[in-house]
């Protein structure tokens, strides 16, 4: 085990590296704005310190500029003792006037160093502030009439236009000075500054005790220069700029400040610091050129430092930008040929200098620990010849060189003291034998052998591209070192600055090559080449333009001439002879087919003028096809046939609706082992990511597919086909599919022509779905009961109305035309009248029929008038309880018009009722006034998907999420898995993939819950509802999978190619072993989809997109769905859990503590003390979570507060909340609880109220006598009330909190009940049992609080003592082995969707009946489909009976896994066992026995039934 010290040195390390992959740093920086006011009297220490400083610095810059000119003054009149006077005055004043400075600077970091005795963040941010608003209005006045160069904290460095004004002079008369000059840069800031940040209310201590008020501003700008040159390095990034480096000459060339290179620092090389001022002198006197420096270097190298100082120096030289840097690349190009030499021109002394660094340990060798570096190496080396005493102290100073061996060993492993070359010559040859690692290294081997060049030459021409190279590129000079190249971003820059419009030549482009000979045509003559344009013979033909079509075309007829006059004459067809290109080669070939294609040209003519002057009425019909296939076409509904493989596709053009007739096949997939000859392969990604051997695709219709399918059912049977693929997609849904809701037809097809195909029309999508405001809608009304049936037809554009009525004995029939306008006046009143397009009056027909047939044909009747008043487009909202189809064939004229069914469902039980007539009537009006809210919703659902109106099923955002998925599956190349069973279609393989099923999920434990902890919670705590978490772990994929430190491209499922043996057959491809690589590319498709949605909603605000995206997670886990695929599903849900666990990550760094997480609901310990607090925090947390790009698409909303709660789990809890007192006036206070918790109010004075929310399914488990349940609830929440109020009267800390708890339940709660253990105890056996309920429940209930553990076990001891001598043998048994009766009987299902509000429910199910109700839907009373629960059950069951069917045998002793089916023994001789035991799969099929026979699920209790018959 590792020591403390390193676990928490690799945990840190881990944690910043998560750090830095998910938040991007690993410091939480704060910005925060703030406001104070300091009082300058309580601070005037402050002031007046840094005024006295200011003051006394510029006395001492008076005294040096007086010294100064004492000098000059000494030096003119060649006064030796005053010039040395003076030298020292200016030496000291100078120091002084520095060191106050220097102290001045330092006062606000000062004031900000907490350990200080002036410690004031107020006013250290107060000068910080100040000063960066002087320097930020300092720029905007340079900006305008120059341009900045470096900005600093006090002080800007710019470049002014020669033409400004530098300095004004006032001529002064009366006065010992005869002129003043004011610098006029330095007045305009100073007045700036004077304007902006003047103290009008400054106070002056006097000596009477009072102050005096004055204006005051000690902040003035300083004029420095003007200077001559200004050089300022570049970055080696891109984009960057850095700060604090540059170097300033004055007019004569000195050099005025240098600030941030190399000189500066401690450690660089020699050979590109800065020249010291000796240097200058040095080059000043031998001049900059490169060879006299080189001349005198060997000399003078050991005192002076050299690249950086005669660069800059070298820098004023040159009138050009060229010539300057021509000159900087001179020394550059100097010290790169020592560096490339070897040094070849310089002692080894003189080497060192050059190339050594020399660096200094602040602290002792041993403090480094286990860190690396150049100098810790150069210690530790210095100490293995030195000895260890002489590195034991800090500050040891590391002179060490870099070698190049070892080969491929770090830089910090290949640095060697340059001590060690001074030493004796075989000390020397040991030690470098060792460090380097060459065995061939003696004392005659040449230091520069051993030198890493490399490293050396690397580190020089960084410096170089920095100061000159960089520079130069972004000026617009070609490299002036080419030996040094520019970075990768600046090539690229400087490629497509100046190459990017270089426009090639054609020479470049095109190769000269020879000209073919010319061949002969049939008359002998020869042909014109293409290529003979200028130097071909160009006066035997004259190129003539036809006025007619030919111009159109760009084709030319040609004529020969006689000298420079042309004759057009118009020659016969020649008779052409064929010739191949076999026999004749290409260019007769060519020829021959060029004269082809002309004649032909020609007569195709000739044919057309012909037939538009004969046939005026052809033409008219041709055009009129030509127009109309142009038009786009509006799809209303595709509606089946009699025939399968015909349907009828209504289409809107023109405001015109037509009917077509069009044949619809279907395409299927095979994908074969071996080729076949006669068809061609095609392109598509299988199912789950199977590599394909030769995939094929065959076309038929319904009335050939079943004989197709036999025949390949028959070759899967031989093993010559592998699988069959899309053959289950509905054809309607491929058709809706492909074509969309707007299609165009291709050129040639119209409403009246030949029979249409789907590949005869190309789908539109950017086209408004039938733009026109109004559309007319017939309203159709069916409902029957009994014998009794109601019909009724309303036509939107007035023109009749039925109410038709089949009842075998008389009623009375109700006034419609006084029903209708009243129903139309109350709704045109109201905001919705806007939407509502139809006739004030509608005349009405009302009668009774005994007949149903007869009914239905004076309906027929009716909807033949309704057509023939009108052929413009027009649609039949249809709401009947019978099938559309059933219906159809009763009432044929229903196929007069394309029908939209709207989903509703009347009552059973509608007609009976006292005057049932009139209220079917008002139902009727009802529902045909609403029936234009459900077409405006139905068209923005049919523009949205791109659907016909009339397709649009009752779940529209569920068929939504299946046809956007497969629109882009076929996008991206896939095949379809659609069908309309439960399994996806795999290519007929789908119950041969075991993985679907294999692992072992009891129905009794539930499986959704990611985090649990049991725990009493003294502080408030929040239930929270997670909604869209699918759609967000999709979307955020990537993010998801990169904070736990994998990658969206990268990661082990993630598979852009298969592997070659895997096309090839020779191998099995990731998918087939793996099914998350498996659904992988399906997973990202769906994201892109999901993308796409999310993206609508954000930028359109659109909320059928919000639908579509709330529906992601109920699509999912619906085996109705057409695109449903378990594998797809479980590799989500995980995505969901990592997401959701990150989600309590960051909500635990925010500062709450999770207590129990699943993908639908959190709950939060949040530390507040009360419920309000907690609302607050609440709301941070949540706004806080939607800063977070992974968190904000997640729908988090807070359900229920609790100022304290007991908590085991989501389905045992008990919280309290404290009513507020403005709740407390509300007389519906509790009415907003969820029928899940039940309130209760006890006043605890006449200020508080508390709401008590207990759910506890263990008391549910209990047996009902004596009242035990009740028992239970009650000292529960005792327990926490009292705990609560408490607490709010001693405010507990936590350990004190803990020690009442335990008290509480060892005196008061143990009392209690004990008492009640007596009393049922001695009553009967019955009830002697229900105290041993009561008991398990309870102290399994407490044990919750971890802290009263012990307190818990001595109840249970004092309970065990209580019992053991009164209650029966079997009772004993059972409270010893603590087996509290609880779940014996209870399956747990996950995710229940609402089809109201979509939103997923765990159902907990009992042996008790009580209803099952959403939990998230607002109408509490919806109830969930007993149903498709039942179905879940029993596809669950049939999950772990395939589970423990294959499950594997295990030896007992070795624990190895049985290789084949009947071996009893392991080769240890021990005795092989399942995993999973009979009685395991006993238990969960007699569990959902129970509960099926309770609830009523057929499906369920006959499976059950069935396997425990089997076992």
């Amino acid at each position: 085990m590792l020591e403390r010290s390193e676990r928490e040195a690799i945990e840190m390390k881990r944690v910043k590296d998560y750090c830095r992959r998910v938040y991007g740093k690993t410091h939480l920086t704060k910005l925060e704005m703030r406001e104070t006011t300091i009082c300058q009297r309580e601070n005037h220490f402050y002031v007046e310190t840094v005024k006295a400083f200011r003051d006394r610095r510029y006395e001492y810059k008076d005294m040096l500029k007086k010294a100064k000119g004492r000098f000059d003054k000494a030096v003119v009149e060649n006064d030796l003792s005053t010039v040395a006077t003076s030298k020292l005055e200016m030496v000291l004043f100078e120091s002084l006037q520095l060191a106050h400075k220097c102290i001045l600077n330092s006062f606000y970091g000062y004031v900000m160093r907490k350990g200080s005795r002036w410690f004031s963040m107020e006013m250290a941010g107060i000068v910080c502030h100040t000063g960066a608003n002087i320097i930020r209005e300092a720029r905007k006045l340079v900006d305008k009439i120059g341009k900045p160069l470096e900005l600093d904290t006090d002080g800007i460095w710019c470049l002014i236009p020669a033409s400004f004004p530098e300095n004004v002079t006032f001529k002064l008369k009366n006065h010992k000075r005869s002129s003043v000059t004011v610098s006029y840069p330095g007045a305009m800031l100073n007045a700036l500054v004077y304007e902006g940040f003047t103290n009008h209310q400054y106070h002056t201590l006097e000596k009477d005790g009072s102050y005096s008020k004055s204006s005051e501003n000690s902040i003035y700008f300083e004029v420095d220069g003007p200077y001559q040159c200004m050089i300022l390095p570049a970055s080696k990034e891109e984009g960057k700029k850095l700060k604090k480096r540059y170097a300033v000459f004055n007019l004569d060339g000195s050099l005025a400040e240098m600030k941030g290179f190399e000189l500066k620092r401690r450690g660089e090389l020699n050979i590109i610091k800065h020249f010291q001022v000796n240097l200058f002198d040095f080059t000043q006197k031998y001049g900059s050129h490169p060879e006299n420096l080189k001349a005198t270097v060997s000399g003078t190298i050991s005192k002076f430092s050299f690249f950086q100082g005669s660069v800059f120096k070298t820098f004023l030289n040159g009138k050009t930008l060229d010539e300057v840097y021509k000159a900087v690349a001179g020394d550059a190009n100097h010290w790169l040929d020592i560096l490339h030499s070897h040094g070849s021109d310089l002692t080894d002394e003189e080497l060192f200098d050059l190339i050594s660094e020399n660096r200094s340990m602040s602290r002792k060798l041993e403090e480094y620990g286990a860190q690396k570096s150049t100098s810790i190496s150069t210690a530790k080396r210095l100490a293995e010849f030195l000895g260890d005493d002489m590195v034991k102290d800090a500050g040891l100073a590391c002179m060490f060189i870099i070698s190049k061996h070892p080969i491929g060993a770090p830089v910090t492993e290949r640095a060697i003291p340059v001590a060690i070359f001074k030493a004796d010559s075989k000390i020397r040859s040991h030690y470098v034998r060792k460090w380097t690692k060459q065995t061939d290294f003696d004392e005659d081997t040449d230091i520069r052998d051993m030198l890493d060049w490399d490293y050396y030459i690397e580190r020089f021409g960084s410096c170089i591209q920095k100061i000159i190279t960089i520079p130069a590129a972004l000026q617009g000079i070609s490299n002036p070192v080419p030996r040094v190249a520019h970075p990768d971003w600046l090539q690229n820059k400087i490629r497509n600055k100046f190459e990017a419009h270089k426009q090639p030549l054609i020479n470049q482009i095109f190769a000269k090559c020879q000209k073919p000979a010319a061949p002969a045509n049939m008359n002998g003559k020869r042909l014109r080449s293409p290529l003979e344009g200028e130097d071909g013979d160009s006066d035997d033909v004259e190129i003539l333009e036809d006025d007619g079509e030919d111009k159109e075309n760009g084709s030319h007829a040609k004529r020969p001439k006689s000298g420079k006059s042309a004759q057009s004459q118009a020659p016969e067809p020649p008779v052409l002879e064929k010739k191949t290109l076999t026999d004749h080669g290409f260019d007769s070939w060519l020829g021959f087919l060029k004269q082809k294609w002309k004649i032909q040209r020609k007569e195709r003519k000739a044919q057309k003028l012909a037939s538009r002057d004969s046939d005026a009425v052809s033409a008219i019909v041709r055009g009129a096809r030509e127009a109309e296939s142009e038009r786009e076409w509006h799809i209303l509904s595709i509606e089946p046939t009699a025939d399968a493989s015909f349907y009828n596709i209504w289409i809107s053009t023109q405001g015109q609706m037509h009917k077509v007739t069009m044949k619809i096949g279907r395409k299927i997939l095979v994908d074969s082992r071996a080729p076949r000859g006669d068809r061609d392969t095609v392109r598509r990604i299988l199912p789950h990511h199977k590599p394909p051997g030769f995939l094929y695709e065959f076309k038929t219709d319904e009335a050939q597919l079943t004989a197709l399918m036999d025949k390949l059912y028959s070759e899967t049977c031989s093993s010559t086909i592998d699988g069959i693929y899309e053959s289950e997609v509905p054809t309607e849904f491929r058709a809706v599919l492909q074509l969309g809701a707007t299609v165009r037809p291709d050129h040639g097809v119209s409403l009246g022509g030949h029979q249409m195909t789907l590949d005869s029309l190309r789908a539109v999508e950017k086209m408004n779905y039938l733009p026109q405001p109004h559309i007319r809608t017939i309203f159709f009304y069916k409902f029957s009961q009994d014998s009794r049936h109601v019909y009724a037809l309303l036509d939107t554009s007035g023109s009749a109305g039925y109410l038709y009525i089949v009842n075998s004995g008389d009623v009375q029939l109700p006034n419609m035309d006084a029903l209708y306008t009243s129903a139309y006046n109350k709704i045109m009143a109201t905001e919705k009248g806007e939407l509502i397009h139809t006739a004030e009056k509608i005349p009405f027909t009302v009668k009774r029929f005994t007949s149903n047939t007869e009914c239905e044909r004076q309906l027929g009747r009716a909807l033949r008038a309704y057509r023939e008043f009108s052929s413009k487009t027009a649609l039949v909202l249809m709401l009947s309880d019978t099938e559309p189809q059933r219906l159809a064939r009763k009432i044929p004229n229903l196929g007069l018009f394309p029908n939209v069914q709207l989903h509703l469902h009347e009552p059973s039980s509608l007609l009976n009722q006292i005057d049932w007539q009139k209220v079917v009537a008002r139902r009727v009006l009802q529902h045909y006034f609403n029936s234009f809210f459900f077409l405006t919703d139905y068209l923005e659902w049919a523009r949205y998907l791109r659907v016909p109106i009339g397709n649009l099923p009752a779940d529209h955002s569920l068929f939504g999420l299946d046809l956007l998925y497969a629109r882009h599956l076929q996008k991206s190349g896939h095949a379809l898995w659609a069908t309309k069973s439960s399994r996806p279609d795999l290519g007929g393989k789908e119950l041969d993939d075991i993985r679907l099923s294999i692992d072992w999920n009891p129905l009794s434990v539930d499986d959704t819950v990611l985090l649990n902890r049991e725990a009493f919670c003294d502080t408030a705590c929040v239930e929270l509802q997670l909604s869209a978490v699918a759609v967000t772990a999709l979307v955020q994929r990537s993010r998801v999978l990169e904070a736990e430190g994998a990658d969206d491209v990268v990661t082990f499922d993630s598979m852009s190619t298969i592997a070659q043996q895997s096309i090839t057959g020779a191998g099995q491809s990731i998918a087939c072993y793996d099914e998350g690589a498996a659904v992988d590319a399906s997973i990202k498709i769906l994201k892109q989809m999901l993308t796409e949605c999310v993206r609508h909603i954000a930028h359109q605000g659109n909320r059928h997109a919000d639908e579509v995206v709330m529906t992601v997670s109920r699509w999912l886990n619906t085996r109705s769905a057409l695109l449903f695929d378990s594998a797809l599903t479980r590799s989500i849900s995980v995505l969901e859990s990592k997401l959701v666990l990150l989600l309590c990550a960051e909500c635990e760094r925010i500062g709450a503590k999770v207590i129990h997480a699943t993908a639908q609901k959190l709950v939060l310990n949040t530390g507040k003390t009360t419920s309000e607090e907690a609302k607050g925090f609440v709301e941070m947390l949540i706004q806080s979570l939607s800063t977070n790009v992974v968190f904000a698409a997640l729908h988090i909303t807070p359900v229920k507060f609790f100022d304290s709660m007991l908590w085991m789990d989501a389905h045992n809890h008990t919280g309290i909340r404290i009513v507020p007192q403005d709740e407390m006036e509300s007389p519906d206070v509790l009415d907003d609880e969820p029928t899940t918790s039940s309130s209760s109010s006890q006043p605890q004075s006449q200020q508080n109220q508390y709401e008590t929310t207990a759910i506890w399914k263990i008391a549910e488990e209990m047996p009902t006598e004596s009242h035990i349940r009740d028992e239970f609830l009650q000292m529960v929440g005792a327990f926490i009330l009292e705990f609560l109020e408490t607490n709010r009267e001693m405010q507990f800390d936590p350990e004190s909190g803990a020690t009442f708890r335990s008290d509480l339940i060892s005196q008061k709660i143990s009392h209690r009940l004990y008492r009640i253990v007596n009393k049922l105890v001695h009553n009967n056996a019955e009830s002697a049992h229900c105290a041993v309920y009561l008991v398990n429940a309870l102290c399994r209930a407490l044990s919750c609080d971890q802290t009263a553990q012990l307190a818990v076990e001595g109840v249970r001891d004092n309970a065990k003592r209580l019992l053991h001598n009164v209650v029966g043998k079997l009772v004993r048994l059972r409270l010893e082995a603590d087996m509290t009766p609880l779940r014996s009987t209870t399956l747990f299902v996950s995710n229940v969707f609402c089809t109201s509000c979509s939103q997923a429910s765990n159902v907990f199910l009992s042996s008790t009946d009580e209803i099952l109700t959403c939990s998230t839907c607002q109408d509490v009373s919806f109830k969930l489909n007993s149903d498709n629960i039942d179905m879940m059950i029993c596809d669950r069951l049939n999950q772990l009976l395939t589970a423990y069917q294959i499950q594997d045998h295990q030896c007992t002793k070795c624990k190895s896994v049985r290789h084949d089916n009947l071996s009893m023994y392991c080769e240890c001789c021990s005795q092989f066992v399942p995993q999973i035991t009979p009685s395991q799969l006993k238990h969960e099929a007699s569990t959902v026995e129970t509960v099926a026979s309770v609830r009523n699920f057929v499906l369920s209790a006959e499976l059950a039934t069935w396997i425990l018959k089997m076992l």
